[in-house]
Order: C-alpha cells, then structure tokens, then sequence
C-alpha cells in the first residue's frame, strides 16, 4: 500500500530569497508528483522577508503559520539580505544573542518561528492529518521549530512516516552556535528519537548524526544543469556566496594571482575577479590588502538569477569550505550552483584533507581543490596559469563531466533515494 499524502513543514519556502529554499522547493515538486495530496506549512514572513519569484510555487497547497521573531521584526525594515553581515554578529553580547537563539529552549521560542508558529503548526497539521492518518511528514532543519512540530505531530497520529531533513549539523563544531553543547545534543536526542528517517546533504554530516538515529541516509542537493552563455572576455574567476567572518577567505587564491603577476606570467588585462553576495565590502578589503582590488567588480548583494549568470559566464567559481576534524563533509548549495554552471571550480578548504570533496571532484570533474593547510601557493598559481593560458591561446576552459552529474545528481534521482523503503505504512 503506497502512502498517498505528504505534509512538508518549511519555513524557508519560496518565494524567501535563500538558498535553503531551493532544496525544500525542488523536492517538493518531487513530493507533488508522487502523492495525490500535498500540503506544506510554512511562515508569514515570506511576505516580508528579501523574495526570489524563480520558483513555480503558486499551484501548491501552501499555509503560512503565523510568525512573530526576530526574522519578522527585521522584515519590517526591508532588508536586502536572509543574513546579517559579520558587523552585525560582532561583540560579545551579539554572539552570545545568537548562540542563544540557536539553544533549546530558546530556539523554540524566540529563535526562528516561535511558539505561534509551531503551535498553529501542530493544530492545522492535526487537521490535514485526520484526513492522512499514514501521510509522510517531511520536515527541514533549520530552524528547529519545523522539526518540533513534525515530532509533535509524529507522536500524535503514529502511523506517519516522519523524514527529518537537516542541510547544516545539528550541532556544528565549526560555528558553534549553541550555548551548552551536552545539554543541546539530549534536547537533539530526544526530538528526533520518534523519526522514521534522518536525512543529510553530506556523508560528513551523516557522520555526526548517527549517534542521534539509527537510520540516517545520505542525500545530496541536486543539480540543474544551465545552458551555457558567452563567458566574459577576461578570464573571470568569480565568489557568489558569503565569507562567515574568518571561516571562509580567498587569501591563497589572491597570493597566488600575485605570484603570476611578479613572474609577469599574467597581465592585469588578462584576468578579473567578480564578487556577489552580502560581504561586498569584507571581501573587498581582503582584495586591496593584496594590491588587487583593481582587478575586482563588486556588485554586491544581487538577485538569485543574476548570480547563477554571473557563475555561467566565468571561466572559474571560486568555492570556500572549511574542514575540522570531526566535521568534514561542508557542501554548501553553492558547490551544486557551480556545477549547474559547468565551468571549472576552484575549492579553497580551510582546514584539514576532506575525502568527501576530494571524492566528488574527482568523480565529477570539477576542477581543483585546494588546501589551506599544506598546499603550496606555487602550485595554485600553476593550475591558474594553466587555466588563462587555455582561455587566451584556445578560448577553452574546463567543465565538469555533465552526463554523470545527469545521471546521479538529479533532483529526481535524489528523491528517489529519499522515499526508498517508506512507502510500506509501519
């Protein structure tokens, strides 16, 4: 007997402008074709909030829960961004603000979503569910208020299938946006103790989630493969993302440009550098301390479209990760953005050798993966020599290897992984 009904619980759903939404956006027109009833709950503030219209959306059964937190009181003030900038995070009584919203109990109450939201979650939940004693639920991480309110429907029509998604860590080593990490892991323990299936972006993730679940499931973000554009007439290497204080730096990617310089091996003529996203002016600092910001167009924050145009017209995305023992495996939605574009990647990790990157480069052809740690500058700057070279002598460039990202990183191929052995009612 197939299950015949899906509630999806999202607060970050189209049309708010962020990349979460795109993974809960696309598996939910997944979700629509393979149930004969969909419904998905998410928050008031999509009214508010920055907005990205790319999504087809508007055929969806879709509830706004109501919503009072400190996304809400922002979106009065029409920000640009879904983030805050670094600024906005600095100083001790920020960070602790933001650990703090991120800690149980507080991130159920006046972190994302809130009490209003996951209360009038659980009732019109129950309403949809009398009606779908056996649906799937399938909810998304972050904020934890999504999953708070699956759990509680979970517990309550015990037939359903509860699919926890997370695409961060439940508790990340890296950030450390928690206040007590014991105390917050038994909170994660014993919310998600009644799911049927744990679900994660990355096997790094995966990794650190098992200690929570017995049956946690690898399920990577899709890919759109884009047509291809004119690519700039300059050899463009361009970042479209976020630089997360110091986590994230282009510094090894700079030094190298610099050592081609001196050895007069480039010109300035031949070579620019794009920057997109909300740390325009970070990243253009760290551009003038190296005596490149010449070579640099800022364009600051820009619309969803805009950006994946830019990564279709460079001849190089920059991606920076970072990697810690204990927590590798960070593959930020950027990544699948950049291989929709087909142009060479260049991974800049911070931190110790990832398998998991290393693995998907290879097997996809994505471009080169550098490491902070014991990587030579000199050896970044040859596979850029090599790469300008390429462009101003044959105007080629590198692309990743299209047929098996169709083959294995389709949207749909990721869905399928993700309904394997749930359509049985327990």
């Amino acid at each position: 007997m197939k299950r015949n009904a899906a509630l999806l619980i999202h607060y970050y759903f189209p049309p708010i402008h962020s990349i979460g939404c795109k993974r809960n956006a696309a598996f939910a027109h997944e979700w629509h074709n393979h149930v004969d009833s969909l419904k998905i709950l998410t928050t008031t503030n999509r009214n508010i909030l920055p907005s990205d219209h790319s999504h087809s959306v508007d055929h969806y059964d879709i509830t706004p829960l109501k919503t009072n937190d400190h996304r809400t009181n922002r979106g009065k003030k029409k920000p640009t961004s879904m983030h805050y900038d670094h600024s906005a995070k600095s100083g001790l009584v920020k960070r602790l603000a933001v650990k703090a919203i991120h800690t149980y109990p507080l991130n159920l109450w006046i972190g994302e979503g809130g009490r209003q939201y996951i209360r009038q979650g659980v009732e019109i939940g129950s309403k949809y569910l009398d009606q779908h004693p056996d649906a799937y639920i399938y909810s998304s991480f972050r904020p934890y208020s999504d999953h708070a309110i699956a759990a509680r429907l979970k517990a309550k029509y015990p037939k359903t299938h509860w699919i926890a998604d997370f695409r961060d860590a439940d508790i990340d080593p890296l950030y450390k946006l928690y206040l007590n990490r014991r105390w917050q892991e038994r909170f994660n323990r014993n919310i998600l103790s009644i799911a049927d299936k744990i679900v994660t972006v990355s096997d790094g993730v995966s990794q650190r989630l098992r200690h929570l679940h017995h049956n946690v499931v690898t399920l990577s973000n899709g890919v759109n493969i884009r047509p291809q554009v004119p690519l700039y007439p300059r050899y463009t290497i361009a970042y479209t993302g976020s630089l997360y204080g110091d986590h994230r730096n282009p510094s090894p990617l700079l030094q190298a440009i610099n050592v081609l310089r001196d050895k007069q091996q480039i010109q300035d003529d031949q070579i620019q550098l794009i920057y997109a996203g909300k740390d325009g002016a970070q990243y253009q600092s760290l551009v003038a301390r190296h005596g490149l910001d010449h070579l640099l167009e800022n364009k600051g924050m820009v619309a969803t479209q805009d950006a994946l145009h830019i990564q279709s017209r460079s001849h190089c995305n920059l991606l920076l990760t970072s990697a810690t023992p204990g927590y590798t495996g960070i593959l930020t939605g950027k990544l699948y953005e950049y291989m929709g574009a087909t142009n060479h990647i260049l991974t800049l990790v911070n931190g110790i050798r990832d398998p998991e990157i290393d693995t998907l480069h290879d097997r996809y052809k994505l471009g080169h993966v550098h490491y902070t740690s014991h990587d030579s500058i000199d050896q970044l700057a040859t596979v850029i020599k090599s790469n300008v070279k390429a462009w101003i002598e044959n105007q080629s460039v590198t692309s990743v290897d299209i047929d098996a990202i169709n083959s294995t990183l389709s949207w749909q191929s990721q869905f399928q992984t993700l309904i394997t052995h749930t359509d049985t009612p327990s």
